[in-house]
């Protein structure tokens, strides 16, 4: 008869630690503005799901020129204080996917209001210079 063997909840933490660590390494690293994003390549099943292309909260930390535009076309419209980590729409975001419409590139993406999703959100698509 074998005897069982049991790891202490230490050992299992740190394995579990090591293997997130060893995992986030292989992660392709995000594209860090705008002008960039529209050639990244989206999450799908064929890159096992790790594109690079970023979350709109990524462009708001990371792009001045992405995060002065939208603002501002916000504001045209009469929506203030909706982006960035204090804003109304601070909730779950789908990452950015390049699109072409009528022959130009373009950004694709959405957000939406943390915990209110439902008629609060913010689909759009936005052109780089």
């Amino acid at each position: 008869m074998m005897k069982r063997v049991t790891h202490s909840a230490c050992a299992k933490w740190l394995a579990l630690g090591l293997l997130v660590v060893v995992n986030s390494t292989y992660a392709a690293s995000r594209v860090k503005t705008a002008a960039q994003a529209v050639q990244c390549q989206p999450d799908t099943q064929e890159n096992g799901y790790n594109g690079t292309c970023p979350y709109p909260a990524d462009l708001y930390r990371a792009d001045p020129v992405w995060k002065k535009d939208m603002e501002s076309a916000l504001q045209q419209a009469g929506i203030r204080d909706a982006l960035g980590p204090d804003g109304s729409l601070n909730g779950p975001e789908d990452t950015l996917e390049p699109v072409t419409v009528g022959g130009k590139q373009w950004l694709q993406g959405s957000l939406c209001e943390q915990g209110n999703c439902g008629d609060h959100y913010l689909r759009f698509l936005y052109s780089p210079g």
